[in-house]
């Protein structure tokens, strides 16, 4: 079930006085991808890059239901699973499946079709929801949505996610590998609502034992569907 709130600290060091403010057509890029998938690592080197276009926010939610082939995936997490299958039944789709990949929760597609998502990043970015700024202080960080017109009330979804990680892989579809995971969600859940008058959420984040890559916040419904904002904020530090 998705946490109503994420609880918790941060480093001081990773977290200073500097606003991030959300690109104009910022997409929202989610990946749903395991270490157990040998179709995986084509699509998680194209989330890598990306990761690394402006106006991009992406997520790798890793899935657990592939761990029982021999190995678990050690960024596997019963809410990225959750997540995917809740977004199986708002595309309508019989199974889920990885390398699936959603953009601003209106599109799907086998995740490794580089060629699509780069369609799909120029076809689905909007700028009908509010402008997102993200504060960092010392101790949380403050979100700010400005006033705007939105499809009935939002909740506004926030996330931690790791920097770039490789992992020898010795049993399973992909034994004998090393892979490169980047952008991994280690936490995420609903921070607010936005009913589209002027909001703002403090928000405490944590990343238990590994490097802090950086925090995304979107704007989409509780039941998921179309995203109307996102934006991230990269930290690189350590929890």
């Amino acid at each position: 079930m998705i946490s109503r709130r994420i609880f918790a600290t941060t480093t001081a060091a990773a977290l200073v006085a500097t606003p991030a403010r959300a690109q104009s057509r910022a997409v929202l890029v989610e990946l749903f991808t395991s270490q157990g998938c040998s179709s995986c690592p084509p699509a998680d080197a194209v989330l890598t890059r990306l990761s690394q276009r402006a106006g991009v926010v992406a997520l790798a939610f890793h899935v657990d239901y592939w761990d029982y082939i021999g190995r678990k995936d050690p960024f596997a997490s019963p809410g990225g699973t959750k997540r995917q299958r809740d977004y199986r039944v708002t595309f309508g789709n019989s199974s889920v499946y990885t390398p699936q990949m959603v953009l601003n929760g209106t599109v799907e597609f086998p995740g490794q079709d580089e060629a699509q998502a780069l369609r799909a990043v120029a076809s689905v970015a909007s700028t009908s929801g509010p402008d997102i700024t993200m504060v960092r202080t010392s101790s949380e960080v403050r979100i700010e949505l400005a006033p705007a017109s939105v499809p009935g009330e939002m909740a506004v979804f926030g996330a931690v996610y790791a920097s770039a990680k490789s992992t020898r892989v010795s049993r399973g579809e992909n034994a004998g590998r090393t892979l490169t995971n980047s952008n991994i969600v280690r936490s995420f859940g609903v921070l607010g609502d936005d009913n589209g008058d002027a909001t703002a959420i403090s928000w405490t984040p944590k990343l238990e034992g590994a490097a802090v890559g950086g925090l995304a916040v979107w704007i989409q419904p509780k039941t998921l569907g179309p995203v109307i904002a996102a934006a991230s904020l990269t930290l690189g530090g350590a929890a």
